[in-house]
């Protein structure tokens, strides 16, 4: 999970501390030599989520993401459904890219 924007006073909605977070749902799985062309792709899927998670729920960690993700997920993006989706897939091609590179280990 990635934090992208926080908002300490809260807002109108919401008024508590929160936070945008996105992240991987579900990762890529293990790929053995004997797949075949059809299981590996369907095993190197990664599906990702977005949304507003109060400050209470996060617990914060050492790790570091080197992925610049504030230019695509705004808050504007959770407003309608195509939004959502569109900020989604670009978050997991991002992630599928860095994934494949092996950086982040």
């Amino acid at each position: 999970m990635v934090v992208v924007k926080s908002f300490n006073e809260g807002m109108r909605d919401r008024p508590y501390g929160h936070c945008l977070v996105t992240g991987i749902k579900e990762y890529a799985s293990k790929v053995i030599r004997k797949d075949s062309t059809k299981k590996i792709a369907k095993k190197s899927r990664v599906s990702c989520f977005i949304k507003l998670m109060n400050y209470e729920h996060l617990i914060p960690t050492c790790y570091f993401l080197d992925v610049d993700l504030k230019d695509m997920v705004t808050v504007d993006a959770l407003q309608t459904k195509d939004k959502k989706m569109a900020a989604c897939n670009a978050t997991k091609e991002r992630s599928k890219k860095t994934l494949k590179i092996g950086k982040n280990r």
